[in-house]
């Protein structure tokens, strides 16, 4: 294994290393692989302005505290997620907005609260006028409340826990470039 550096580009790399090809496990891959698919991303803004679609980046975590398992969050979150995308009422949601599919990140970092997974999506939707972003907002705000609740993500009789939760588990921004 060798390190080369390149004064040039002022940047280094790792040459004649094994590489496994996990961006979960690895940070060697992870880069690369990360690095790759914002590429793809860049990609793909470019081309829903060209269809004239709109990249709305949506942000959803839920409530956690330092004694929760990494596990049991995950497990709870995919199971919250099945929940936000089924039914006749997310499906007609979808379809007011010309929601045409979306690319999913899961990010994961650990703080004083303990573990907090969240995802960021990238949700192409026909172009959306100020007061329909916040219908848009407003609505996956309520299908994203309804799916923690119902895997115990969110207690609902929990009143400050509902009030933090409506302020910090949905965010999303409008409109994205590829340098967002």
């Amino acid at each position: 294994v060798g390190v080369y550096y390149s004064a040039l580009h002022q940047s280094a790399h790792y040459a004649n290393l094994a590489t496994c090809g996990s961006v979960w496990a690895c940070p060697v891959c992870a880069v690369k692989i990360q690095q790759r698919r914002r590429l793809e991303l860049v990609e793909l803004i470019g081309w829903s302005y060209a269809q004239e679609l709109e990249p709305q980046m949506v942000t959803l975590t839920f409530p956690h505290t330092r004694f929760d398992s990494l596990a049991d969050l995950l497990s709870r979150q995919r199971q919250a997620f099945k929940r936000l995308r089924s039914g006749k009422a997310f499906s007609n949601w979808c379809k007011r907005w010309g929601y045409s599919g979306l690319v999913r990140s899961l990010e994961l970092t650990h703080g004083s609260n303990g573990w907090h997974p969240h995802t960021h999506e990238l949700w192409l939707t026909r172009p959306l006028s100020p007061a329909e972003q916040i219908q848009f907002s407003e609505g996956i705000l309520g299908f994203w409340i309804k799916a923690c609740a119902s895997v115990g993500l969110l207690d609902l009789s929990d009143s400050k826990s509902l009030r933090d939760f409506q302020s910090h588990s949905v965010d999303v921004r409008f409109r994205v470039s590829d340098s967002d």
